[in-house]
């Protein structure tokens, strides 16, 4: 699925500017060009709507050039900094992202380097999942709430389940 890229706002001297992007997958750069934190590392900031859907969100950013880092702010304005999966996954390229999210409203994506001026190539990856639960055979029983995790559609809270069916059970 294409990815929209639109300039939101020029750069200021107290941060970088924001870029609107849609769920999919953003190639990038860390550049010299791009705005600089005091410490030294260079930062793009990326803006991502989210509707009321109840989809849970990931932003995963990758490189094969630097360590990326990564924080989201919420719609609320809570810090969410990135879990790593290991400095580098099989193929060498190095991984970081923040999971789970699902609030409606705008997130602000910081998209930077774990050492000082450290540049090159990156891959931001936005995902929208829809929350689907595993139901295993023998499994506890467990309580949900409608509306909690929902997603809505035409106005209406549905939750959706996924188990493997068997003859004569």
């Amino acid at each position: 699925e294409p990815v929209a890229v639109v300039e939101d706002a020029p750069s200021t001297p107290t941060g970088p500017r924001a870029i609107v992007a849609q769920a999919g997958i953003v190639e990038a750069a860390l550049a010299p060009d791009d705005f600089q934190d005091p410490d030294r590392r260079y930062r793009d900031l990326y803006s991502f709507a989210a509707d009321s859907s109840g989809r849970v969100l990931s932003f995963v950013v990758t490189s094969d050039d630097f360590y990326p880092d990564l924080w989201v702010e919420t719609p609320t304005g809570e810090r969410v900094e990135a879990t790593t999966t290991g400095d580098d996954t099989a193929d060498g390229t190095r991984e970081v992202a923040v999971r789970g999210l699902r609030d409606p409203g705008l997130y602000r994506i910081h998209v930077t380097s774990r050492r000082p001026e450290a540049t090159g190539d990156y891959a931001l990856e936005i995902r929208q999942e829809e929350p689907i639960r595993t139901l295993r055979p023998g499994a506890e029983p467990f309580a949900a709430t409608l509306g909690e995790f929902s997603q809505q559609v035409d106005g209406f809270h549905r939750d959706t389940y996924r188990f493997t069916g068997a003859e004569g059970r």
